[in-house]
């Protein structure tokens, strides 16, 4: 899941690079990233302060981090990140994206400039990335 999901936020640009970047960061994640985020130590954090894609800058790759430990802990799965702004009887998953977007942001000291990263209908924006990434999970 996770692994998916950061190979949609670099979704955009030269798809050779795209795949070339996610298997960058999962190997300084050790091929695994579940275990990565719940886990990680100083040092290991440390080793990704060098990892960029495009705009996505190590700022942006801790705070996600941060947030998939703080999910991870309560959940299971990260299915549950989309469906708890779902409301029941809802034609699409625009109440889920808005939803999801709010949740990824809720945690404290969220940097500005990590924002542009995640899409939100409430902001007019398609979602392409993210619907993309909801097809696989």
């Amino acid at each position: 899941e996770i692994a998916g999901f950061f190979a949609a936020i670099f979704a955009w640009g030269n798809r050779t690079t795209i795949i070339n970047k996610s298997k960058e960061l999962m190997q300084l994640m050790d091929n695994a990233p579940h275990e990565f985020c719940l886990r990680h130590t100083t040092a290991d954090l440390n080793r990704l302060l060098n990892f960029k894609h495009r705009t996505f800058n190590p700022t942006d790759l801790l705070y996600f981090i941060d947030f998939f430990q703080h999910h991870y802990n309560k959940n299971e799965s990260f299915e549950s990140a989309f469906t708890q702004g779902m409301k029941t009887g809802d034609a699409n998953i625009e109440n889920g994206l808005n939803g999801f977007y709010n949740y990824f942001f809720s945690l404290e000291n969220v940097p500005k400039r990590t924002l542009k990263h995640i899409a939100s209908p409430a902001k007019k924006a398609s979602c392409k990335r993210l619907n993309m990434y909801m097809r696989v999970i």
